[in-house]
């Protein structure tokens, strides 16, 4: 890791008014439950039923844009900057995340234990429509195009083991 990248270790500080931050770009962050999480989601199911995927997609991209600027003032190399993305998720508990972009190939990203799975029979067989948001919005600023869709192809909601997304660009 850089200079700069290792300066920066502690995942989460907490300032003396009680205000925490995550360590890499000092932005000020919130924690909740996975259960929260899902709990919000229910009530988008409930309200917006199929469309609510498509929510989630967008919050998911409108949460990583100020995520994603933070990390890009750093102008670090792009295998750097993949690894500040795993680590911020690792540590977010967003569970273990793994990008791959390799020069000729279908760039992917895999996750295992991820929080964003949603067990609803309304929901599909693939449920994180909000991490695969965010990653959409990060995929972009690693390989540098405009139009980049993120597509969950596997899902622990599915009965797989990992969650694996596919960046189409």
């Amino acid at each position: 890791m850089s200079d700069e990248a290792s300066k920066q270790s502690a995942l989460i500080t907490e300032e003396p008014n009680g205000v925490l931050r995550e360590g890499v770009t000092n932005s000020r962050i919130i924690l909740f439950s996975c259960s929260a999480y899902r709990s919000m989601c229910d009530s988008l199911f409930e309200q917006f039923q199929s469309g609510s995927g498509v929510i989630l997609y967008r919050m998911g991209q409108g949460y990583a844009r100020k995520l994603v600027e933070g990390v890009s003032n750093l102008n670090l190399p792009t295998e750097e900057t993949i690894k500040i993305y795993q680590r911020l998720s690792l540590g977010a508990g967003w569970g273990n995340v793994k990008i791959k972009v390799t020069e000729g190939q279908v760039p992917e990203c895999t996750s295992y234990r991820s929080a964003f799975v949603l067990r609803r029979k309304d929901a599909g067989s693939t449920t994180c429509y909000f991490f695969a948001g965010a990653l959409s919005t990060i995929a972009r600023s690693l390989v540098r195009k405009e139009e980049v869709v993120v597509k969950e192809v596997e899902c622990e909601a599915g009965g797989f083991e990992r969650c694996r997304f596919v960046i189409n660009v």
